[in-house]
């Protein structure tokens, strides 16, 4: 039998802010690069963006009086109860 576990989470709000900020940062940085300059500077951008998208991913809401199950590869890690947009670490 699983018992309920309380799992970490962070307040969504500011984590969206910063992901947002960096991601704009990083398509500029992209777009505004000399094309054949230097392509492992290109292809570095170009991953920093793949992975900011991948930890859009991790952006939830919690419903008031709700929970929501947090999975790792299918695996239970806990139950966050904590109301409002968080982000699952």
């Amino acid at each position: 039998m699983i018992r309920e576990r309380s799992a970490a989470s962070l307040p969504g709000l500011p984590v969206l802010l910063v992901i947002l900020c960096v991601l704009a940062a990083t398509i500029y940085a992209l777009v505004t690069q000399p094309f054949g300059d230097s392509v492992p500077i290109i292809v570095a951008t170009a991953v920093a963006i793949v992975v900011e998208c991948f930890l859009l991913g991790g952006v939830f809401v919690v419903n008031p009086n709700e929970g929501r199950v947090m999975q790792f590869f299918g695996d239970y890690v806990g139950t966050v109860k904590t109301a409002g947009l968080r982000w699952g670490a």
